[in-house]
């Protein structure tokens, strides 16, 4: 009779469970363009739905203090249950990823293990960080703790790369491990993106670059991609589907500038499918190596930039990249000089025709 009581209780425990995970209250999150939907059992706040209660004035906030964290913290969504056992943040920030929806199987998994080893130099202990499926987009999930002077603190931390901005929502308590993991997998299950997700085969399918102010190409290697964040930060963006943070960059400007670019730094020139260009090596702002390329063609300036294995096929492709750089329709672009000098001759000999015909229709009158 007890077995059956017992089994009993955490059926209705899981159902309740379930029901708060599939229940509450839809929250449009406007700023981040999100729709999320949050347990009845949290008291939630966005930014823009602020205002003064009973519950924040009961844990000694205002809605002022709380917009206020809100903004130093980059979150968006901020909920708190009644004891205050729990908090549940929604943050949001730009990413230097542009969309884990562009990484393939292999890139996310090297990206994870990747945040293992970092892990391992930060504050925090990970105990779990793994692959977490979502209908629009690929999240990662880390369960971590924290220990300080005044306790120790838990976390459930997913997070994505969605459309150029990191988007998290970070589970926390200040008093236990978080439990009830399924309410939260929940709250992660309900968002809903309101920009379209990135289509990987449909980015994937275009293979050459073309230029719309020079009609330069470029060829696009297998298993690289132009990222939707191109021209976000200024220069065309291209990325390795399959090897993280392996990157190339590509800009054109006028070859006046040549000096301005290379500023200073010792190169040496190599040459890639007969085109030559000047290479040197620089270091990125986080300390990795970084190629440096740039030629001159047509008047115009071709600059190219490469992060990643600096042996090895990734470096091959990024070479390829490079040394199929042509002409396009520059020459064409070119031809329309002619027919433009055409056009303003013919508009020259209509003004002339016209003033000849007036003066002849304007004749002097004669006195009587």
């Amino acid at each position: 009779m007890k077995k059956f009581l017992f089994v009993v209780l955490a059926l209705m425990l899981l159902l309740s469970l379930t029901a708060v995970a599939e229940g509450g209250e839809t929250i449009n999150v406007k700023d981040i363009s999100i729709n999320v939907t949050m347990p009845d059992f949290l008291h939630s706040y966005t930014r823009d739905t602020l205002k003064d209660d009973s519950f924040l004035e009961s844990f000694g906030m205002t809605a002022e203090s709380l917009g206020q964290y809100m903004s130093q913290t980059d979150c968006y969504l901020v909920s708190f249950d009644e004891i205050g056992e729990y908090e549940v943040l929604i943050t949001s920030v730009e990413s230097a990823y542009d969309d884990f929806n562009l990484f393939s199987e292999k890139k996310l998994k090297e990206f994870i293990e990747i945040e293992k080893k970092i892990s391992e130099e930060s504050g925090l202990i990970y105990t779990y960080v793994g692959k977490y499926p979502h209908k629009q987009t690929e999240f990662v999930k880390v369960h971590a703790t924290q220990p300080s002077t005044y306790g120790t603190t838990y976390y459930i931390n997913y997070y994505t790369a969605y459309r150029g901005d990191l988007i998290s929502v970070i589970v926390r308590s200040y008093s236990k491990e978080v439990d009830d993991k399924r309410i939260f997998d929940g709250i992660v299950d309900s968002i809903v993106f309101e920009k379209e997700a990135i289509d990987f085969d449909k980015t994937n399918a275009v293979r050459t670059f073309t230029n719309v102010d020079t009609g330069t190409t470029i060829k696009i290697p297998d298993g690289w991609i132009k990222s939707p964040m191109s021209g976000f930060y200024g220069p065309t963006l291209f990325e390795s589907t399959e090897k993280y943070n392996c990157i190339a960059t590509y800009i054109i400007d006028n070859e006046e500038q040549k000096d301005g670019y290379i500023d200073g730094a010792s190169t040496t020139q190599e040459v890639y499918n007969g085109r030559m260009y000047f290479t040197w090596m620089d270091k990125t702002d986080s300390g990795s190596d970084l190629k440096k390329c740039l030629t001159i063609h047509n008047g115009y300036l071709h600059y190219f930039t490469y992060r990643g294995d600096m042996d090895g096929k990734y470096y091959d492709q990024f070479a390829d990249m490079i040394g199929s750089l042509t002409d396009g329709e520059i020459g064409e672009q070119k031809s329309i000089l002619p027919t433009v000098a055409v056009v303003v001759i013919v508009i020259a000999v209509l003004a002339v025709a016209i003033c000849i015909f007036l003066r002849k229709k304007k004749k002097p009158t004669t006195e009587e």
